[in-house]
Order: structure tokens, then C-alpha cells, then sequence
């Protein structure tokens, strides 16, 4: 036999394929894309990981089921406020409005988005018909406001952007609130 007869195929006969067909690669490439992906996801986490849930973290949890009620009171005393952080000569002031009984005092949390060093819970007391509180001004931010009542019975919350000067805060309708909002 020559060497052309044995390295020659019979007619209507395939020679054999050399390599991986087409299915082959993709079943390579995708566990090795996985792979990879995993590795690029550690080294993401390992270089910047997130900060740490403040030690309150769990108690917050059933501090938000009665937050929907406290926004329905306000409603329905129908309060209202004006909330001046300008800082002028130290003080800020809140401007209340309510149809029942004004409170002995009124809590303020300020609690900036990003930065928890900068978050405030000031105490304003009565004084000339409005409250008052030592204070300095507030850096420009995205800002949580959330004002009570000293016996937790109200609650008025806001998102504010920007240099917080003065913030208007007022319970919606009673009829409007939904668990949805809250």
C-alpha cells in the first residue's frame, strides 16, 4: 500500500475532525467566566467593603412599625412646623402649628445620608412661641429629617437636599397615608 492510498479517505466519507466543536468552547468559557467573575468580586469586597450597621441597627426594626401610627396622629392634629437650622446666633427655632395641645418639647433628628459623624438629635424647649435649641449650621447634603413629640405620640419626616437654612415639614391627610408610603 502507498503512502497516498492510507493517508487518503474513501470517497463520501467525513475525516475525522481535529479540535473542540463550537459546544466545546462554550462549555469551557462558561464555568470560566464564573470563575473569573468570582475572583473580580472578592477583590472588590476585600478592597472597599461597607461601613458597619450602627450598633441601633436591630432595635430600629420595631421603631418602624409604630412610625406609621405617629405619622396618622400628626395628621390628625394636623400639624405642620417650619424648622430654622440658618444657626443665626447659635439657635434653631421651630415654628409649630397643631389644632391639640403643644407638647412640653419636640425632638429634631437630622441624620445625613452618608456621613453618620454628622448626624444631630437636638431637644427644643418652648420659648416665645416657638422652639428653641443651641445648634450650628449644617454642611449641604442629603438630609433625613424627623420630628416628635418628647412622648413619641407624633412624628413628621422629610427628605431634604441641599443647605438646610429652613425645612417645612407637615403631616399629610390622614386618608392619604398608605403602608405603602411608610
Amino acid at each position: 500500500m502507498s503512502t497516498s492510498e492510507r493517508n487518503s479517505t474513501p470517497q463520501g466519507q467525513a475525516s475525522p475532525q481535529r479540535g473542540l466543536p463550537a459546544a466545546g468552547y462554550v462549555m469551557i468559557i462558561i464555568p470560566l467566566i464564573a470563575v473569573v467573575a468570582s475572583f473580580v468580586t472578592y477583590w472588590l469586597a476585600a478592597r472597599g467593603g461597607s461601613q458597619e450597621l450602627p450598633a441601633s441597627f436591630p432595635a430600629e426594626g420595631p421603631s418602624l412599625d409604630n412610625s406609621l401610627v405617629q405619622v396618622r396622629r400628626a395628621a390628625e392634629l394636623g400639624i405642620a412646623a417650619r424648622l430654622d437650622l440658618s444657626g443665626t446666633a447659635g439657635e434653631c427655632r421651630v415654628t409649630l402649628l397643631s389644632n391639640g395641645e403643644p407638647p412640653t418639647e419636640i425632638r429634631v433628628a437630622l441624620t445625613h445620608t452618608t456621613q453618620p459623624q454628622l448626624d444631630r438629635l437636638m431637644t427644643l424647649v418652648p420659648h416665645q412661641g416657638q422652639y428653641v435649641s443651641l445648634c450650628k449650621p449644617l454642611p449641604a447634603g442629603h438630609w433625613y429629617v424627623t420630628m416628635s413629640d418628647s412622648a413619641d405620640s407624633w412624628r413628621l419626616r422629610t427628605n431634604a437636599t441641599g443647605t438646610l437654612n429652613a425645612v417645612n415639614l407637615a403631616a399629610a391627610p390622614t386618608d392619604a397615608l398608605t403602608d405603602a408610603q411608610y
